[in-house]
């Protein structure tokens, strides 16, 4: 057999993707901050004997044809003789939802099964060390090697159905873009101008800043180079921000004269500006949904306030939510300048991207 495709992952991203499941919840609840989540670790980890191993790095590779799949990871807890992995969550609130919780117990799974690949009982903990309380709440499960291995299957085929799909339509909305000349006969004034210092900023990893009237064609001339680089692989990924929506719609007219027949675009809107099913129809099973909702929301491309909203109310999910899934599988992302720079509603992907 010959070797497959090489993909690597890390677990808490695989099970984060495809191993969710049950109620949508939509609740605040304090989280621990990222400093706190490393000094609640370690105190529960301190309070283990010698027998445990601490931070242990894993790494397995599966064969899922035409994929070789190479998962890696740190367990936080392992207990070699009695095999047993514990996963620790800090946490300020136990009323854990289940599909965190389901996210959580498969992290564990599959660490377990990196571990051990022939055994008939491995013992796999989820504690939720609650902060306040300094408490720990275990929740035990006992599997078989050949049981893990298939939650490991089911999660693989969730994740590598998408991802096909997903370069499949990277490859085709790229090839495009490579080919693809300005869209009008001729540049208007400063336009050309504009156009190739935005390509040259992009290639160089340089940064620009420019001003120009209105009736400049500041969209097409800053978009059509930055998907020139796209398609050149220049640059990963585009965001283009602005104040205000009518110019969110301007640069999506513009994307709609760049390409006709791929593409690769998300709007992020705010969740009241975008129309939904009612409330419990959303919430109920959401998660259990969003995988198909995931794969149609890549056949379709143009994910504006009306293409999400068309793929909410055909999966029942929220198409809010359904936006945030998508962005880092989209190559342009139109949205407010506050979800990048206003550190109360920005996203941790956007924050995570500068």
């Amino acid at each position: 057999m010959s070797p497959g495709i090489k993909i690597k992952i890390s677990v808490r991203d695989l099970v984060n993707f495809a191993a969710r499941k049950g109620d949508l919840v939509q609740r605040y609840q304090k989280n621990p901050t990222h400093l706190e989540g490393i000094k609640g670790h370690q105190h529960v980890q301190s309070l283990r004997s010698e027998d445990w191993d601490k931070e242990l790095t894993l790494k397995h590779t599966f064969e899922f044809q035409p994929y070789s799949v190479t998962l890696h990871g740190r367990a936080d807890l392992v207990n070699q003789k009695n095999f047993i992995v514990e996963e620790i969550k800090t946490t300020y609130n136990l009323d854990i939802p289940q599909h965190k919780f389901s996210c959580d117990l498969a992290q564990a799974k599959v660490y377990a099964y990196m571990l051990w690949q022939d055994r008939q009982k491995v013992t796999t903990v989820v504690n939720y060390y609650h902060l306040e309380e300094a408490s720990e709440n275990k929740r035990f499960h006992s599997f078989s090697s050949i049981e893990l291995l298939n939650e490991i299957n089911q999660y693989l085929k969730i994740y590598l159905e998408f991802y096909s799909k997903y370069k499949e339509c990277e490859k085709a909305y790229l090839n495009e873009l490579n080919s693809v000349s300005f869209p009008h006969v001729e540049f208007r004034p400063s336009q050309r101008e504009i156009a190739k210092e935005v390509y040259r900023n992009i290639r160089d990893g340089k940064q620009l800043m420019f001003e120009a009237p209105t009736g400049t064609g500041k969209s097409l001339s800053t978009l059509f180079p930055a998907c020139k680089a796209l398609g050149k692989k220049k640059s990963r990924q585009i965001l283009y921000l602005s104040a205000k929506t009518t110019a969110q719609q301007s640069a999506i007219d513009a994307l709609k004269q760049i390409t006709k027949d791929n593409f690769s675009c998300l709007q992020i809107s705010a969740r009241d500006k975008v129309s939904t099913c009612s409330e419990e129809e959303v919430k109920k099973g959401y998660f259990d949904r969003l995988p198909q909702a995931r794969l149609a929301a890549l056949d379709l491309g143009l994910l504006d306030q009306h293409g999400l909203s068309k793929i909410a109310h055909q999966f029942q999910v929220c198409p809010f939510e359904l936006s945030l899934e998508m962005m880092p599988w989209q190559k342009i992302i139109i949205a407010d300048f506050n979800y990048f720079f206003d550190p109360m509603v920005s996203f941790a992907y956007l924050e995570n991207s500068r």
